[in-house]
């Protein structure tokens, strides 16, 4: 049976700070598990396969192939068709793109996962062109349900479906939402991800991962699938539960000295929720790169708790090859951190951490978000005494992202709850805020939009501010890297793509 795989065109804009070029790892894995069980997969990049062409798209900025060339990609033979939708604000345009396939295709199964699909697949059901969504982790749940409808023709007894874990579909004039979703336990069970099906060397030209890359060839991996913990702004806890389920530190070793050999990777950037749950484990990952005389830069890229983290373990990342390290604190006011997302942390570890770190001379970012519903003007302060600390401790770098209630998030579920949020397309539309930095969007009562955008630009300032005034040379590197094209920060990242992008994307703008 021949399956496509499709990573849709990603929603772009001049100011945003959270695009990049990104190989799909979810669909990687999920092609090679179903190439193992001797299905014909094609998988179709929509961003990686063309990530330099821009386009207008109802009103909105998309980068890579257009949806009349992802359609005409699709293989003639394909029986399923599973789409990633990953981010809320692309909603409208997967919807369409399945709108589109089911006019072309009427007798292909269409099968919906990823973060946002996850979070409300009776919304995506309710469509009419979506066949069935996949909750949560879909390697196992994707090759059941192919393997269900491997061996019929076009039709198939919808109710043989209905206990497979994380499968979503209609049946009759309902609904079978089944969100008992069934996580791997070993995830060095996996085959490795399907590099072969993506065009690395366009990811490798572009050079804009999530965070910044001193490498020409680079790529994503996984240490660890999961977070343990419960934050209430987070999709993690609600979508994949909170099993912390880690790889054999050999193993993740393998796969880098593989990439290596077949690819000659020279960075890696793991994808993790939080890769030091156990601290012990990232340790023996380091001593295994050391022992085996590894030489690869590697970072945590979505960051590391400061939780149990000293000079001994920093050391030996820097060891290791480690090259730069993100914390995320969210927010200066403990309050906020215990009361409104639940988020266990001492914020003086943070600065410890950050002491550490600069003594080890390793980069390092922080994190912060702003706008939660019921935070106040106070607590922004704190926030913004926080940021300055830090800069004065050493840190190299510091994001101040606005809240947004991602679906699958706590908050986001509270906020529905009270009738602050209306399920829509203009809803997803709003999302933009979270990493856009024209836009703002406030979800406290106590703050007005454009106080947001006045706290958020000052946390800038403030920042870069005091750490001109106590780090000079690490303001001077920042700047000699932008004029050079080198990168070792997100902001150096973000600087030098964002001057072509924004080139393009005002042209295009222009033009429409």
């Amino acid at each position: 049976m021949d399956i496509t795989l499709i990573n849709p065109a990603q929603f772009s804009s001049p100011t945003q700070v959270t695009d990049g070029v990104t190989p799909p790892l979810g669909l990687l894995y999920i092609s090679s598990i179903l190439k193992k069980n001797n299905f014909r997969v094609h998988l179709i990049d929509g961003l990686g396969e063309n990530p330099g062409q821009y386009y207008k798209y109802k009103g909105s900025a998309y980068r890579g192939l257009r949806p009349s060339e992802l359609i005409e990609k699709i293989h003639p033979a394909t029986r399923v068709i599973g789409i990633s939708c990953l981010f809320s604000i692309a909603h409208a345009f997967v919807m369409d793109l399945c709108r589109s396939i089911k006019e072309r295709l009427p007798k292909a199964v269409l099968v919906l996962g990823g973060a946002h699909a996850s979070a409300l697949p009776e919304y995506m059901l309710m469509s009419g062109c979506v066949d069935f969504v996949c909750v949560g982790e879909a390697e196992i749940t994707f090759l059941k349900l192919c393997r269900a409808l491997a061996g019929n023709q076009w039709e198939v007894d919808l109710s043989d479906l209905k206990d497979i874990p994380g499968l979503c579909f209609k049946h009759g004039s309902g609904l079978i939402i089944n969100k008992d979703i069934e996580l791997l336990q070993d995830v060095d069970s996996l085959p490795y991800p399907d590099w072969d099906a993506v065009p690395m060397n366009n990811y490798f030209r572009f050079r804009e991962p999530h965070g910044c890359t001193r490498s020409d060839k680079w790529t994503v991996m996984l240490f660890s699938r999961g977070c343990p913990y419960d934050c209430s702004f987070c999709t993690t806890p609600g979508i994949w539960r909170r099993k912390w389920r880690p790889r054999d530190p050999k193993k993740v070793v393998e796969e880098i000295i593989f990439l290596q050999k077949k690819y000659g990777i020279e960075e890696v950037h793991f994808e993790d929720e939080n890769m030091n749950t156990e601290p012990g484990r990232l340790l023996a990952f380091c001593d295994e790169l050391i022992r085996q005389g590894v030489k690869i830069n590697w970072q945590p890229a979505n960051g590391i708790r400061p939780h149990r983290m000293n000079a001994e373990i920093i050391s030996r990342m820097v060891e290791a090859g480690c090259t730069n390290i993100i914390l995320a604190p969210e927010s200066g006011s403990k309050r906020v951190l215990d009361e409104i997302i639940g988020k266990s942390l001492d914020l003086e570890e943070i600065i410890k951490v950050a002491r550490i770190a600069n003594r080890a001379k390793i980069k390092t970012s922080v994190y912060f978000i702003m706008g939660f519903p019921g935070e106040k003007k106070g607590d922004i302060f704190k926030t913004l005494g926080l940021m300055m600390r830090l800069a004065k401790n050493g840190v190299d770098e510091c994001v101040a992202g606005l809240f947004a209630p991602l679906p699958g998030a706590k908050l986001f579920d509270k906020l529905r709850k009270a009738g602050k949020i209306k399920v829509d397309e203009a809803f997803f539309a709003s999302l933009i805020s979270m990493g856009d930095i024209g836009k703002a969007r406030s979800w406290s009562e106590d703050i007005a939009d454009w106080e947001l955008k006045v706290y958020q630009i000052s946390g800038y300032l403030l920042f870069h501010g005091v750490k001109a005034a106590f780090h000079p040379v690490k303001t001077g590197r920042v700047v000699l890297n932008v004029l050079s094209g080198r990168q070792e920060l997100k902001t150096e990242r973000f600087i030098l793509s964002k001057f072509r992008k924004i080139k393009i994307l005002n042209r295009l703008m222009q033009r429409a």
